[in-house]
């Protein structure tokens, strides 16, 4: 993927978790642990991130908030990092500790500590969208090499909360309204129509005048980021609103419906669904290989369309070891 279109979908992502009511349904939907019960949402005002310098290649997906405990003039400081890629990165305690320890510097220059003089606690999440599992640690000191002898005690103790969107495939909408549930299941959904009830599920909750600005990050994030990764030929450039996704999602599919019953595949004659597993298995390979290796080489994506469905299960399979596209059409 370019550059460009990387900064773009970023931009997307970015832009909704810029939305305080994006930041309540993280927290109260997805962290569940005690204390968030006791946070005032009232007082949840976004920090600007430009502590991180240029040298540190400020990241422009990252998005930081403050809220305040319930009857205290204590702040929670909540540090959303927005890893939208396909590779998972090894290093991310000791970057995300970097910039840490960066906004630290600057609350103490700004004086922002508690009355006791203290820093204020700082939850550190990592938002995952790739399609391989996160299998690295997330504790820094795992990336230190051990010395024994007592030496352990001096090493830096820092974690992250990982939160890995492909563990929601296929999962259901959360019973109360919650923008974030619907974003995971808009972008793990593999049935039409569980895609489609997702989207109802947030048109519906943002149906509401006060709710201008979330509609209008949704929009941009469904035109830019979920419609081209499930649809390329779709083109959305002429509709403003949510309703107008709806109707073109529902128009789309029920065309899709009338062809498939037109060239007998809603039939079941048998070379339909052998040519229609066959597309299938091409696309879901492309799709992967894509997030493994990035951009195909041509002569790669001309092989996989041109493929029988046995070249195509070989190739599946040589992909959950390979390290690169060699180890998987190298030698043949």
């Amino acid at each position: 993927m370019d550059k460009k279109k990387r900064q773009s979908i970023d931009a997307s992502y970015k832009l909704l978790f810029s939305e305080p009511k994006m930041m309540i349904d993280l927290l109260q939907g997805f962290v569940k642990q005690a204390w968030v019960e006791k946070l005032d949402f009232s007082t949840l005002e976004f920090v600007a991130n430009d502590f991180i310098s240029d040298e540190l290649h400020k990241r422009q997906n990252d998005c930081i908030w403050r809220v305040k405990w319930q009857d205290s003039e204590r702040w929670l400081y909540v540090y959303v990092v927005l890893e939208f890629q396909s590779t998972p990165d090894r290093f991310m305690p000791l970057r995300l500790m970097t910039y840490l320890g960066l906004l630290y510097e600057r609350l103490v220059k700004q004086n922002n500590l508690t009355s006791e003089g203290l820093l204020p606690p700082v939850l550190p999440i990592v938002l995952y969208n790739g399609i391989r599992n996160w299998h690295y640690t997330t504790k820094i000191h795992e990336l230190i090499a051990p010395i024994p002898g007592g030496l352990e005690r001096f090493m830096p103790q820092f974690q992250f909360f990982l939160l890995q969107e492909h563990r929601f495939k296929d999962h259901p909408l959360l019973a109360t309204r919650n923008l974030v549930s619907a974003l995971f299941a808009l972008e793990t959904s593999t049935e039409t129509v569980d895609l489609i009830a997702a989207f109802d599920a947030l048109k519906e909750w943002l149906d509401d005048e006060a709710q201008k600005s979330l509609n209008k990050a949704f929009l941009a994030w469904i035109k830019g980021v979920l419609l081209p990764s499930r649809w390329q030929h779709i083109d959305a450039g002429t509709v403003d609103d949510l309703e107008g996704v709806r109707s073109m999602l529902e128009h789309t599919v029920k065309r899709w419906q009338r062809e498939w019953k037109r060239d007998g595949l809603a039939e079941g004659r048998a070379e339909g669904r052998a040519e229609g597993r066959a597309e299938g298995q091409r696309m879901l390979l492309l799709r992967l290989l894509t997030a493994k290796f990035n951009e195909l080489p041509e002569e790669v994506v001309t092989r996989i369309n041109n493929a029988s469905v046995a070249d195509l299960e070989t190739w599946s399979l040589r992909m959950l070891e390979a390290t690169s596209l060699t180890d998987i059409f190298g030698g043949e």
